[in-house]
């Protein structure tokens, strides 16, 4: 019989609440900070593109806060398993922003705001009690090391040898200024010689360079590193796609943030966040541009709470889309003649041609409303919980940082075109065949 020491269950719950209150402290610190800098910095800004700011009751703010704050009593603080790490990177991104910045542009009027904001939370806590799913214990698939990543260049030397004879070699990277430019190019190319490209670019950026990277970071083969970062710039010289540099700058993030093999993630993802929201309302005022609040926080945290509530105004009154447009063609209606993208991006901005890109919850409300919400939830609860099935007995650092890149395609992206276009589905391969952790696997179920 094991003695258990006196006070030590006690010591150890002690310190879990600590933890927790930590949590919370920083989750509110956060909210303040996303709020002064939409306030300050963007809305004063930005307005004229939407990102206006209309003071809400004292009442309904604080509501909405503590719907805000409530994930933060349930999220893992350890990370030990991958599909965790999205969970975290989804709660301050599209979470807190769906709830708060509707409230604070007054997009929709109370009852339909308190509706959305119940049912990103419900749908989101469907995602962290999936995580707590026993895994599936199935006959690994891992290859052998060598087999694998000779596999990898293999496909890499097969992706670039068909980039190169439908687009030539890249002899310039394009600068800013030239960017939609040589998008416009990339989708001339496409429309001539078909999707297949676009498939093959994004699969590279979004899952096998950043696995190269990720060799890189964790195993300390910085060539492997610089080879994926070389294969970024490949994709961005043929298409100008300013999100794979994102790749590089995430990957070193989360490998720094999990020294210590992921004990204690949440605090330090969550000071991440803080810190960046704080450094734009110290830095923007005196920098010749907004690059921290009016580019990063903005674009990237503002910007998809600003479209869900613009997804969910517009939907709510106009017949849903049913994927008519896509895999549902011929058996639901094409009502609109094109996706929600390019519905809503008339409705903001008509006649501009723009694409209102907005996270997978968006997606399927604009697709099936409320309902809609909680099957493509479930949806991918399945798919994380088959990914860290998968993962079991592989490193965890590796196992996340080739889950990063999927996981922000979920921010602006609907979850079927995550799956096949954004690389999801071609990260549950590769994590399938990652050969397995020398010599005891780091992730453990607990």
């Amino acid at each position: 019989m094991t003695a258990v020491m006196p006070g030590r269950g006690t010591a150890v719950r002690s310190s879990e609440g600590a933890r927790r209150a930590g949590l919370l402290v920083i989750i509110g610190g956060f909210i303040v900070l996303l709020r002064l800098s939409y306030t300050q910095l963007i809305a004063p800004n930005y307005g004229y593109a939407g990102y206006a700011f209309v003071p809400p009751s004292m009442a309904l703010e604080a509501a909405m806060v503590v719907l805000a704050m409530a994930p933060a009593w349930l999220l893992p603080l350890q990370l030990t398993r991958p599909s965790q790490y999205t969970l975290w990177f989804l709660y301050p991104v599209v979470v807190i922003p769906a709830i708060l910045i509707p409230t604070y542009n007054a997009t929709l009027p109370w009852l339909d705001l308190v509706a959305l904001s119940v049912a990103i939370l419900c749908c989101f806590m469907l995602l962290v009690w999936g995580t707590f799913f026993p895994l599936a214990q199935w006959p690994r698939l891992a290859l052998p090391p060598s087999l694998f990543w000779t596999g990898t260049i293999g496909f890499v030397a097969m992706t670039l040898v068909v980039i190169h004879s439908i687009f030539g070699i890249p002899v310039s990277i394009p600068s800013l200024s030239q960017v939609y430019q040589r998008r416009t190019e990339f989708q001339d190319t496409v429309v001539a010689n078909g999707t297949g490209v676009v498939y093959l670019s994004l699969w590279l950026a979004n899952v096998i360079n950043p696995l190269l990277m990720a060799r890189g970071l964790t195993e300390g083969k910085w060539a492997w590193g610089f080879l994926g970062l070389a294969g970024q710039v490949v994709v961005f010289s043929i298409g100008g796609f300013k999100g794979v540099f994102l790749a590089p700058v995430l990957m070193v993030g989360i490998a720094i943030l999990l020294v210590d093999g992921g004990s204690r993630f949440g605090l330090r993802f969550s000071l991440a966040f803080l810190g960046v929201a704080g450094l734009g309302l110290l830095l923007d005022p005196i920098l010749p541009s907004n690059l921290i609040a009016g580019l990063l926080v903005r674009r990237v945290i503002v910007t998809p709470g600003l479209l869900t509530g613009a997804y969910v105004q517009y939907f709510s009154t106009h017949p849903p889309a049913m994927l008519g447009y896509s895999v549902l063609h011929g058996l639901a209606e094409n009502v609109y003649g094109r996706g929600p993208p390019q519905v809503i991006g008339d409705y903001l901005a008509p006649g501009q041609s723009l694409w209102a890109n907005a996270n997978f919850w968006a997606d399927a409300f604009a697709n099936f409303g409320y309902g809609g919400m909680f099957v493509f939830t479930l949806l991918l609860a399945l798919v994380l919980w088959l990914y860290d099935s998968l993962a079991a007995g592989k490193r965890i650092g590796i196992t996340v940082l080739i889950l990063a890149m999927p996981t922000f395609s979920l921010t602006n992206s609907s979850l079927l075109t995550c799956l096949s276009t954004h690389g999801l589905g071609l990260a549950l391969l590769v994590v399938a065949l990652l050969p397995a952790a020398v010599p005891t696997p780091i992730l453990t179920e607990s």
